[in-house]
C-alpha cells in the first residue's frame, strides 16, 4: 500500500529455449506480485539487435557486410506460439523491433495466430522502436491493431554519416511516424532511457520527446540543426502528446482507466508552468 505511483512490470525473455515456458512464468508472476498499484502483465521480447552493430534483422543485406541481415530470437512460428500463449493468459507483449524484417515477421505472426484463432487478438502488442520498415508493413499497423512504439528522442537528424556504409539509402526513411498516425494506427511513445548518459541529458522526461518527435531535430542543436529524413514524418504536438497520454494507456490495457481527462477516469493529469 505504499508504492505512490502505478506501475507495469514485465518479465524479459532472453533465450528462444524458454518461450515455451514464458507466457507460464509470467502467469505465475502476475499471481504472485500484482495487487493495488503494481501489475506484471507484459512480456518483453528482443527480437533483434540494432543497426550499430549489424544485429536489426533486415530485409535487404547489410552494405558493409556482404551476406548479413542480422537475426532474430524467433521465428515467425514461435513468435505465433508465443502470441498464442499469452492471449490464452491475458498477458499483454512489448517487442523490441528495430529492423525492417523483425517487424515484417512479427506482424505475420499476427496474422497467422488471427487466422488460427477465427478471431482478432485480445491482448495488445506493441512493437518498439521501428527505426526502419517497409512501407507496405507500415500499412498494416492499422489493420491487425498492433501498436506502433516508438522512442522519440532518437528521431534527430545526423550529418555524421553513421548509417552511410550499413544501409545507405535507407537512412532517408527512418522512424515513419507520422504515415502510421495519418494511418490510423494506435501509436505510443517511451523514453528507453537505459544508459546513465540517457538520464544526465533528461531523455526520460516526455518533453524531451515531444520536442525531438515534432522538429525531428535534437535538442539543443538550434534550428538549423540536421533534421531526421524525410522531415515530412514529423508530428504535431498535440499528437506526440496523444501518443504519451492515450496511446500509453491503451498498450497498457488501461484505457478505460486512463490516458484523458473524462468523467470516471483517474484524475491523473499535470498543469504546465508553461505553453508547451
Amino acid at each position: 500500500g505504499e508504492l505512490p505511483v502505478r506501475y507495469h512490470g514485465s518479465y524479459t525473455l532472453f533465450l528462444p529455449q524458454d518461450a515455451d515456458q514464458a507466457a507460464a512464468k509470467l502467469s505465475a508472476m502476475r499471481d504472485r506480485f500484482s495487487g493495488g498499484n503494481l501489475q506484471v502483465d507484459t512480456l518483453k521480447l528482443f527480437l533483434d539487435g540494432v543497426i550499430e552493430t549489424r544485429t536489426a534483422y533486415m530485409i535487404d543485406e547489410y552494405l558493409d557486410t556482404p551476406g548479413n541481415r542480422g537475426n532474430v530470437l524467433l521465428d515467425p512460428s514461435g513468435i505465433k506460439k508465443l502470441i498464442l500463449d499469452l492471449e490464452e493468459e491475458g498477458l499483454h507483449l512489448h517487442v523490441h523491433t528495430v529492423g525492417n524484417l523483425a517487424t515484417r515477421s512479427v506482424l505475420d505472426a499476427m496474422e497467422a495466430a488471427q487466422r488460427e484463432l477465427g478471431r482478432d487478438l485480445t491482448i495488445r502488442i506493441a512493437l518498439s522502436h521501428l527505426e526502419v520498415m517497409s512501407e507496405v508493413d507500415a500499412a498494416r499497423f492499422e489493420e491487425l491493431g498492433v501498436i506502433a512504439q516508438f522512442t522519440p528522442h532518437w528521431h534527430g537528424g545526423s550529418d555524421d554519416g553513421s548509417y552511410d556504409h550499413s544501409i545507405g539509402d535507407l537512412q532517408e526513411r527512418m522512424y515513419l511516424t507520422k504515415s502510421l498516425v495519418d494511418d490510423g494506427a494506435v501509436v505510443s511513445f517511451s523514453s528507453d532511457a537505459y544508459f546513465t548518459s540517457d538520464w544526465e541529458a533528461g531523455n526520460a522526461s516526455p518533453f524531451v520527446g515531444i520536442e525531438v518527435g515534432h522538429t525531428r531535430q535534437y535538442v539543443g542543436g538550434g534550428a538549423d540543426s540536421p533534421r531526421a529524413r524525410p522531415a515530412s514524418e514529423a508530428l504535431s504536438r498535440e499528437a506526440m502528446v496523444r501518443g504519451y497520454t492515450r496511446g500509453g494507456a491503451y498498450q497498457l490495457g488501461v484505457e478505460d482507466q486512463l490516458g484523458s481527462i473524462e468523467p470516471g477516469k483517474r484524475a491523473d493529469f499535470i498543469v504546465l508552468d508553461e505553453d508547451l
